[in-house]
């Protein structure tokens, strides 16, 4: 299965607390984007193949002060599994 592609997913940091945005954000929020990005990477992917979606792409816009980073998110991999032999004749 192919999940749709164009898939957008926006994300307004303005929500944030504005003493965490201040401190964790504010500095480089392209890196900021980055890291949240490699912290949900694990369990989307384990999510999407486990439900049988082969490949995904997903563009994220992250929305700072009227500022907009886009980041995009492309997976695409095989799950076949194959017979595995045993040790006897």
């Amino acid at each position: 299965m192919k999940y749709k592609d164009g898939d957008v997913i926006e994300v307004d940091l303005n929500q944030l607390n504005p003493d965490y945005l201040l401190r964790n954000v504010a500095p480089d929020p392209g890196k900021y984007a980055d890291l949240l990005l490699l912290s949900l990477e694990r369990g989307m992917f384990r999510t999407l193949s486990f439900i049988g979606i082969e490949d995904y792409q997903f563009t994220y816009l992250f929305r700072l002060q009227g500022e907009v980073f886009r980041r995009q998110v492309n997976y695409y991999f095989l799950s076949r599994s194959r017979p595995v032999r045993s040790g006897r004749p």
